[in-house]
């Protein structure tokens, strides 16, 4: 029941970030970040997501365009397909 709690406070906690800071993000949090979408729980258990970790500033910016508004500085962007 404790955990189950748990869930539900960081449900209804979590917030959005739309701004972000210029802090580079080391390969370690990356991976950590990779992980834990790894092990995100699926339908059927099919696991159908791949990621890419973009950190190549003009190839951020011209993805940022395609969201509305614009993504801010973003310092990474990650792609689920």
């Amino acid at each position: 029941m404790e955990a189950r709690n748990l869930v539900i406070e960081t449900i209804r906690t979590r917030r959005s970030v739309r701004e972000f800071d210029r802090r580079p993000i080391s390969d370690e949090e990356v991976n950590l970040i990779l992980e834990s979408g790894l092990w995100a729980p699926s339908g059927r258990n099919n696991q159908p997501w791949k990621f890419a970790v973009i950190r190549e500033p003009s190839l951020k910016k011209t993805l940022s365009t395609l969201t509305v508004p614009p993504l801010s500085k973003p310092r990474f962007v990650l792609l689920f397909f």
